[in-house]
């Protein structure tokens, strides 16, 4: 794929994306800079489904030291360790902003990886990644009620402003991050310092504002470079349960409801081993059960 780099100003700043240079074996891969910063973000997806009851979608913001210039650890260990608090944080907050558009029922599962390549200590790497990581998804073939974008908006001195930098965040009393389109909202993560209504009302507006034209200009990237949508016939949907397995899981669950409070919450402090076990009895009961019910069935 050849590479392809497409410009444009989100609030004010210069905003460049590039895609076709790099993990040209993901369903779909960006780069994002704005100011210094830049952010990979790459999306794939399994050609298989799960037997499962959830939809696994995996969403993983990873901090590399190399980014700032910096080195850690001692002489000999130079790798970075577990997440920080803020890597996962930044990745539940990609999460919920783009979950719900999704198929719920899609059983295949999905990598997101924002992967921070250049830092600048001016803009905050969380929108970029959130930037990113909707680009990406919008030009894979997974399937995609998109496309959204994600805003910071503060207020300081009275003032509205939209992707502050990291020094005009210190002394803003209200920080809001909004995820959506310009028309509807997906998430909102919000740390406000007792905030009139109306002053929330209008930062939600500038958010809109500033967010319609950035999904836009994804939506047009699309349309240059983006990957056909898979149908739901090329797609493995619920795990591959026929409909019938599907009836008997929904009447399991039925079934397993009156007995919650004797199996499950009758025993809250007892051992993790003692609570497994009646869990356990709870589960040996309800497939006896259907085993008499599906035998009688034929």
């Amino acid at each position: 794929m050849k590479a392809q780099r497409f410009e444009t100003e989100f609030a004010g700043k210069k905003v460049i994306i590039e895609t076709g240079r790099l993990a040209q074996q993901a369903s779909a891969a960006v780069t994002v800079q704005m100011g210094e910063t830049v952010v990979m973000a790459t999306v794939t997806m399994s050609t298989r489904a799960r037997p499962i009851d959830f939809f696994p979608l995996m969403v993983d913001y990873e901090e590399r030291f190399f980014a700032a210039g910096k080195i850690k650890g001692p002489r000999f260990t130079k790798r970075e360790g577990r997440p920080s608090t803020q890597a996962v944080l930044t990745s539940r907050m990609i999460d919920r902003g783009l979950r719900p558009l999704f198929q719920q029922n899609m059983r295949n599962d999905i990598q997101l990886i924002c992967l921070p390549l250049c830092l600048d200590h001016e803009n905050k790497p969380d929108i970029v990644s959130l930037l990113a990581a909707c680009t990406a998804i919008h030009l894979s073939e997974i399937p995609f009620d998109g496309p959204v974008v994600g805003a910071r908006v503060c207020m300081l001195n009275g003032e509205y402003m939209v992707n502050p930098t990291v020094d005009e965040l210190e002394f803003a009393n209200l920080q809001m991050v909004v995820t959506g389109d310009g028309e509807r909202i997906t998430m909102v993560d919000c740390d406000a310092d007792e905030m009139a209504d109306n002053n929330l009302e209008g930062a939600f507006k500038v958010a809109m504002e500033a967010m319609g034209p950035m999904a836009k200009f994804i939506d047009d990237i699309r349309k240059k470079v983006g990957k056909p949508k898979a149908s739901d016939d090329a797609l493995i949907l619920r795990g591959g349960l026929e409909p019938e397995d599907i009836k008997i899981v929904e009447e399991m669950k039925k079934a397993a409801i009156p007995h919650l409070d004797k199996y499950l919450f009758n025993n809250p402090k007892g051992s993790k081993g003692e609570r497994k076990q009646i869990l356990q009895e709870l589960k040996d009961m309800l497939v006896e059960d259907f085993k008499k019910k599906l035998t009688t069935k034929d």
